[in-house]
């Protein structure tokens, strides 16, 4: 149970350092191209909240075992499609 706590809290802090590196970064690469930090910053904006998103549809995609046939109905792709 510790182990689990400080895996958790290790990958936390890990998450928060790397995100903070890769805004410097990019904020960084568009002062040097000559772009505003606004633009860069709606553009890591989207992508953060766009990406969970993309990652669920790839999952689901590659997994390849449901396909949404109704607003309330998810079936297997075994099934014959409507």
């Amino acid at each position: 149970m510790t182990l689990a706590l400080l895996a958790i809290l290790g990958g936390f802090i890990l998450l928060v350092w790397s995100a903070d590196r890769f805004v410097e970064g990019a904020a960084a690469t568009a002062k040097h191209f000559g772009m505003p930090s606004l633009l860069i910053g709606m553009v890591i904006v989207g992508f953060g909240t766009s990406a969970p998103e993309m990652v669920v549809s790839a999952m689901a995609a590659l997994d390849g075992t449901r396909i949404w046939r109704s607003a309330t109905h998810w079936a297997p792709t075994s099934s014959t499609q409507a």
